[in-house]
């Protein structure tokens, strides 16, 4: 019967797997970069700094894949369903390594080891943020797998006497790889380092091959960049050289937007504590509940006393550096901001936690162990399977993602609304990329100049297909946006505007100094004169309005809040012009989908005693 362990990996891959094509999303899904990665996989397309160019490659195998019946999107969301699904299995496999430091044969019992290993792993994958993420395509779940697998590659070379160079060669490779990956990446090397150093230090010629390794594999990871499709609407553009490739992927040109201003931030301690104490008592709860939380305390004190103090120091070093030094560096945004803006950034922060998810899940194993040991029950280990139980059913509704098709219609009938020949202004990740994608994969609406606030993005592309507007690229981003406006505006292209935010509203005259604005669904219209107002329907959103969103899926509610928004200055201009109905409509529209703003509820107010 104990042979029967040895299938648990792949019966563990097998469900996993199979569980995520219940709630794989069919569609994208406009989270985070989800839209954007898609597009640009499929079109091998440069994606944002620093590229992720291994990313674009997987994607781009996956999205071709002959599947009948199914869409691009889920072929490409298979991508995480497969990758975080490898990812448990070698959690699986480091605790079950780990637990074999510590436990001799004669104490292992009855499938101990491989039942503890198994709860650890599915603790993992029915947690909140780590399965919403197998449902959708992101640059983390391959940025985990790489990880995790380091580790346990770690782990196999710190037991073994003697040296295998195939070992480190291939470390080596997982390592630079992973730099590629993601810049979050270098986190993992700390941990590493702490674990090997006693084996790299005796040996220099150890060292310096796993470092050439690395540094290889990451330099050719990189210069497939070079490789890219640069003539597309998706693609970012940068220097075909040396100094070029260098800037990009050390986003050294990427200009501060949304969502970067979550990556990088200034030392600042009140904020930098709030954040990590969110981490602690907020994030690590709702993804793992108290129960969880206190666990993982439990499964440090099993660490301390019963691993050796290098596997101890490895494991903590890689869990605090991939956690809370994380969570301490990343701050979030002030809730006096926008709504979408604050949603927006939270999300974008969290799923950069998903890192540290997968080593703070191995301290699950020795907690359970720890258990086992205080309580004399052969039968224990089993009841610690309710535990992951608990978390599927209670999450499984939360992060099913089959049917949430709202950010493609939305997108769909946005550019449908826009008239032929066309430019289109997006200031954010959510509508430039929807819009975008429905370019790059359904060829749609391609007489559309789609124009972000990012002037990289899709740069080549106008340089080689619009110049007129690509010269206005090298401009200070509200002198550029303006610019392209009047160019348009003189061209006979109508000009509209997607996710209008406050400050270009003032900074380009479009409060009515230098333009006119008028609603045209989920766009602005602009023009010199006020054009005739007429009224939208809106299906899509009657429907997200009635649907229940976890409060813990930060994009839905930024989606949502993006609405509100535009439904409040739609109201405000119908206002504005007399038609009160409308207005009324559409304010009272944006309430549902986000109730109790105040400035939405003071809007609605003003309009009924108009």
């Amino acid at each position: 019967m104990q042979n029967l362990s040895k299938y648990f990996p792949f019966l563990l891959f097998i469900f996993y797997f199979s569980l995520c094509l219940t709630t794989l999303s069919f569609y994208p899904t406009a989270f985070g970069d989800s839209n954007e990665v898609i597009a640009a996989g499929f079109s091998s397309s440069a994606l944002h700094p620093p590229g992720m160019p291994l990313q674009t490659v997987i994607v781009y195998l996956f999205s071709h894949l002959p599947i009948p019946a199914t869409t691009i999107a889920f072929k490409a969301n298979l991508v995480s369903a497969l990758f975080h699904s490898l990812t448990l299995v070698f959690v699986y496999a480091t605790s079950t390594k780990i637990l074999n430091f510590v436990l001799t044969k004669k104490k292992r019992g009855y499938f101990l080891i491989e039942i503890i290993s198994l709860t650890t792993a599915l603790s993992l994958g029915c947690s909140y943020l780590f399965w919403l993420y197998s449902n959708t395509l992101e640059v983390y779940p391959i940025n985990n797998f790489l990880a995790i697998s380091s580790f346990y590659l770690a782990l196999q070379i710190y037991e073994q006497k003697k040296t295998n160079l195939k070992q480190y060669l291939l470390l080596g490779i997982l390592l630079g790889s992973g730099l590629a990956q993601h810049p979050t990446f270098i986190l993992v090397i700390p941990g590493l380092l702490v674990l090997l150093w006693f084996k790299i230090r005796k040996s220099f010629i150890l060292g310096f091959q796993l470092s050439i390794t690395t540094i290889s594999t990451f330099i050719f990871a990189t210069i497939l960049l070079l490789l890219f499709n640069q003539n597309s609407p998706i693609t970012w553009a940068f220097q075909k050289n040396l100094n070029g490739l260098w800037r990009f992927i050390s986003s050294a040109d990427h200009v501060q937007s949304d969502a970067s201003n979550a990556y990088l931030t200034t030392l600042y301690l009140p904020e930098n504590i709030t954040a990590l104490i969110r981490y602690l008592a907020t994030t690590l709860p709702q993804n793992f509940t108290w129960l969880g939380v206190m666990l993982f305390l439990l499964g440090i004190f099993g660490a301390y006393k019963h691993l050796s103090r290098r596997v101890f120091w490895g494991l903590i070093t890689l869990i605090v550096c991939t956690g809370p030094i994380l969570a301490f560096y990343l701050t979030f945004p002030s809730s006096s901001l926008p709504p979408a803006y604050v949603h927006m950034i939270t999300g974008v922060t969290e799923r950069m936690y998903l890192l540290g998810f997968v080593f703070l899940s191995l301290l699950l194993s020795l907690a359970f162990y720890q258990l086992t040991i205080w309580v004399k029950v052969k039968q224990l280990v089993f009841v610690f399977l309710l535990f992951p139980l608990y978390l599927l059913i209670s999450n499984y509704h939360a992060v099913d993602l089959s049917n949430y098709n709202f950010a493609q219609a939305y997108a769909q009938q946005t550019l449908q609304n826009a008239q032929p020949n066309s430019t289109i202004f997006c200031f954010s990740d959510i509508s430039c990329f929807s819009f975008l994608y429905e370019q790059t994969i359904h060829n749609k609406h391609l007489d559309k100049i789609i124009i972000s606030a990012q002037p990289n993005l899709g740069h080549q592309f106008r340089q080689k297909y619009f110049p007129e507007l690509a010269r206005f690229d090298s401009l200070v981003d509200e002198q550029r946006i303006g610019n392209m406006i009047d160019w348009s505006l003189k061209n006979n292209r109508a000009v509209y505007l997607a996710e209008l935010t406050p400050y270009y509203l003032e900074t380009l005259g479009l409060d009515g100094k230098n333009y006119a604005l008028s609603p045209n669904g989920y766009l602005l219209k602009v023009t010199r004169t006020q054009a005739q107002l007429k009224p939208f329907s809106y299906k899509i959103d009657q429907v997200l309005a009635v649907k229940p969103t976890d409060p813990r899926n930060q994009f839905e509610l930024s989606f949502k809040a993006m609405l509100m928004q535009q439904h409040a200055t739609n109201a405000t201009l119908y206002a504005r012009a007399g038609h009160k109905d409308w207005a009324l409509q559409e304010a009272e529209l944006a309430n549902n989908l986000y109730s109790n703003q105040k400035e939405v509820v003071n809007l609605i107010e003003k309009i009924k005693n108009y």
